[in-house]
């Protein structure tokens, strides 16, 4: 029932099993390995940094947490969701939360079970055996990547997944091709994080971080975890968009209810929403959630976690209702008929001329503090800038760029500097959030730009988050093997 789901990722053609270890082309007689029963479109091609069995021991999967995730998505759901899901995509099963939910529940007719990875499918196997879950419908397990064009269009009923969209760089293709393998009057649904939530969130641990430090300076090393997750979590949230840069990163997006809405309606979507999981209006859970995670020691936990809903108190009331939720279950639904499509034009300035998005202005408040040093030294041909320091500002900093004539390079500012938070913020000038993780150290290689020992005609910036750039005052030339301090 399933195999015929399948088609060739070289010529589309259909597949035939060839013994219990390869699928073969009927038309090109490509052939596909199977590995221990799992299909295997991506052949190691790609891969993901998660070890499955670190995985499946940090996110151990309980019979409680299995329903309190499936209670979840079907509370949030509400009268959206279906009868049956009939034959269904699973997309990233990890190691088992949602296949064990929708099995145990008797939701789907059919499941096919993908991972990147095949630890994770064998993972997931093991443990739907375990359960008594396999053998009532059919179950197939493949790799699949989201690239391959392994699966047949308009084969499947409901595509599905959890914690996975964030993990796909071009999420607006992703839309795209779920769409076609979806039949008329198919569905789709994810749970994924909530942008507006999580930056609320760790904004208020940044001030209970803050607030700690004041208390006892002495480093620790549960606060420098701390200063990791609030560090990670802000890089990818000052990144959002930027998708060279997200592509380095396993986490790669938070959702904005509005912005995905609207990516699912180009895709094609007739109904494209954005469902709160619940409301939380603390944050507390979330951060205890994340402390357990850190493996944070128990005193350390409860106190964070004790703190939370004050600090939380100054940022979480800002949100609508719908955005007080860490997760939301993204909810598509292909119509049964074409969808009319309706084009507008830009809007029109008085004078008839399209309108164009102006530039913000730069924010106002204090200026920005920081402490840059560049060194630059030959590399082969041309010129690398060892660039390191800190910046904090009461807007957010997304990269420090270095011009050395024409040519520009761009470093991220994220890295934890508890000591410049200490040093510049104490009093709480600026956000919490921005002077704690304000550091940069990158080496910066501008290959067609040969040494010079009178020195390079430099330009140092800030570019801020929301665009505006800011010229830094520094020495005009950059002399290799010579410290430049840039400071204010």
């Amino acid at each position: 029932m399933l195999l015929d789901r399948l088609q060739c990722p070289a010529c589309g053609a259909s597949l035939r099993a060839v013994g219990s270890e390869a699928l073969r082309c009927n038309r090109c007689d490509a052939g596909v390995p199977v590995q221990d029963g799992i299909i295997d479109f991506v052949q190691g091609r790609l891969g993901t940094i998660l070890s499955h069995e670190a995985y499946d021991a940090e996110h151990a999967i309980d019979p409680g947490r299995v329903e309190q995730h499936y209670r979840e998505i079907r509370d949030a759901a509400g009268d959206r969701w279906p009868a049956t899901l009939g034959t269904t995509l699973e997309v990233g099963c990890g190691t088992g939360l949602l296949s064990r939910a929708l099995l145990g529940h008797g939701d789907v007719g059919a499941l096919l079970l993908t991972d990147v990875s095949t630890g994770m499918l064998a993972t997931c196997r093991t443990a739907l055996q375990a359960g008594g879950l396999v053998g009532h419908v059919p179950l197939l397990f493949a790799t699949h990547s989201g690239e391959e064009a392994a699966f047949r269009e308009g084969g499947f009923d409901t595509c599905a997944g959890t914690s996975v969209l964030h993990h796909i760089l071009d999420v607006p293709g992703f839309l795209q091709r779920v769409f076609r393998l979806l039949r008329p009057g198919g569905r789709a649904f994810f749970l994924e994080p909530n942008a507006r939530y999580h930056r609320a969130v760790m904004q208020a641990l940044a001030d209970v971080v803050a607030q700690l430090m004041a208390r006892d300076p002495a480093p620790s090393p549960g606060r420098q975890k701390l200063f990791n997750l609030l560090a990670s979590t802000r890089r990818a949230m000052m990144h959002q968009g930027d998708l060279p840069y997200l592509a380095g990163l396993e986490d790669k997006h938070v959702f904005v209810a509005e912005e995905i809405e609207r990516t699912g309606r180009a895709a094609g979507f007739a109904v494209a929403e954005a469902l709160p999981t619940g409301l939380f209006r603390s944050g507390a859970s979330m951060v205890s959630s994340l402390c357990a995670q850190l493996d944070l020691s128990e005193a350390l936990r409860d106190q964070v976690v004790g703190m939370m809903p004050a600090h939380a108190a100054r940022y979480l009331p800002l949100l609508a209702d719908r955005d007080l939720s860490p997760s939301f279950v993204l909810w598509f639904e292909k119509s049964v008929g074409p969808r009319p499509a309706r084009f507008s034009p830009p809007p029109q300035d008085r004078d008839g001329e399209a309108f164009t998005q102006r530039a913000p202005e730069p924010a106002g408040g204090l200026p920005p503090r920081f402490s840059l040093r560049l060194l630059a030294e030959a590399e082969g041909n041309g010129t690398a800038v060892a660039l390191s320091g800190w910046c904090i500002a009461n807007a957010e900093v997304s990269w420090v760029r270095v011009r050395i004539g024409p040519h520009a390079r761009s470093a991220p500012l994220w890295i934890p500097r508890p000591d410049a938070h200490a040093a510049v913020n104490a009093a709480g000038a600026f956000p919490n959030w921005t002077s704690l993780c304000c550091g940069v150290d990158e080496r910066l290689s501008f290959p067609d730009i040969p040494p010079d020992p009178d020195g390079l005609p430099l330009i140092v910036e800030l570019v801020m988050a929301d665009g505006p750039v800011i010229r830094l005052k520094a020495s005009p030339r950059l002399v290799p093997g010579e410290a430049l301090a840039v400071t204010a």
